[in-house]
């Protein structure tokens, strides 16, 4: 059996375990211009927040009112690398110790791929409505960020993944592997491939089927994805997406001619009742409304083979290199 572990989740989660995070404080009391320094450390009951917010409301109580902050800042204090790097063993280890046991095989009948998404994403030529994770600019890094990675890739042969996503080549992978795979993960967005999925942080396995993960396609179509910044239809989030489709599928079942209509008439009375609101607007006036539902569905579409570009299912599929070329 092939494991294949995205790993991105692992290296935030990881990293940002091993760190603490301290609160310094200059302020001056309020009957005086001394200036003072306070620092607050997390003490494993409270964090260094909490402490902050207790002592305001504390000296608040006994003076009267608050002490002027002049700066407040929160400083990361990471554990040792080896600690951090030891979590990632283990997190690796107990998900392969798991499929393992799951599927009643001996550890050493598994092959794995662990995989790191790296520099491109060919997301970011395609999204014109807004910025593919433009609202992820300032994001912050654990600390030993680039360290976990080397570790991974010197340590366990993970992959760095060029041009497209680690869970892109996840589910690539899964499609295209001959014999039994488990996606190991925490992203719900890879609940689009069908097959053997199993959730390294709740610690559970489950399956999903050809039509599970095409209707969740379909339904992010309509949600989009605020992680990623890709906007979906204005004011249809998951439950109405989810209705909305579900009435399709319940009266005439995987119709995808149906269900690919339903998405655009749901455009079309977005634009149609909200106008200019919505953020697609101009793109749907130049181009039509179907061509907004298509570079949703390309930006949500988790690739089934590398080089895919998405269209609808009467159609036959471009390739980027296409696109490229246009």
């Amino acid at each position: 059996m092939l494991v294949i572990i995205d790993a991105d989740p692992i290296v935030y989660r990881a990293g940002f375990a091993g760190e603490a995070h301290e609160r310094h404080v200059v302020w001056s009391p309020h009957d005086s211009d001394d200036i003072k320094e306070a620092i607050f450390t997390p003490d494993g009951e409270k964090t260094a927040y909490k402490q902050l917010q207790e002592w305001m409301k504390s000296y608040e109580e006994t003076h009267g009112e608050e002490p002027a902050v002049l700066m407040s800042e929160v400083v990361v204090v990471p554990e040792p690398l080896d600690h951090v790097l030891h979590t990632v063993k283990r997190i690796i280890q107990e998900t392969l110790h798991s499929v393992a046991e799951h599927y009643g095989l001996d550890i050493f009948d598994l092959s794995y791929r662990i995989l790191l998404s790296g520099p491109g994403n060919f997301r970011e030529d395609l999204a014109t409505v807004a910025v593919y994770k433009g609202n992820r600019k300032d994001t912050h890094k654990p600390h030993w960020y680039q360290q976990i990675r080397n570790y991974l890739t010197d340590n366990w042969d993970a992959e760095v993944i060029e041009g497209r996503e680690a869970d892109d080549e996840c589910a690539i992978a899964s499609r295209s592997h001959d014999g039994p795979a488990v996606i190991c993960t925490i992203d719900k967005d890879l609940d689009q491939v069908p097959g053997n999925h199993y959730d390294y942080v709740r610690k559970t396995h489950y399956q999903v089927d050809e039509e599970e993960g095409e209707m969740l396609f379909y339904q992010q179509i309509l949600s989009g994805d605020s992680t990623d910044n890709i906007p979906g239809c204005y004011k249809i989030g998951k439950v109405k997406a989810e209705k909305i489709l579900d009435s399709v599928y319940l009266e005439h079942g995987l119709d995808r001619d149906r269900i690919w209509q339903a998405i655009i008439d749901t455009y079309k009375a977005s634009i149609d009742h909200y106008g200019e609101d919505c953020p697609y607007y101009e793109l749907a006036t130049e181009q039509g409304v179907e061509a907004v539902a298509i570079e949703m569905a390309r930006l949500v579409k988790m690739q089934d083979y590398e080089g895919q570009l998405w269209t609808p299912h009467n159609q036959p599929d471009m390739l980027l290199e296409d696109k490229d070329s246009e």
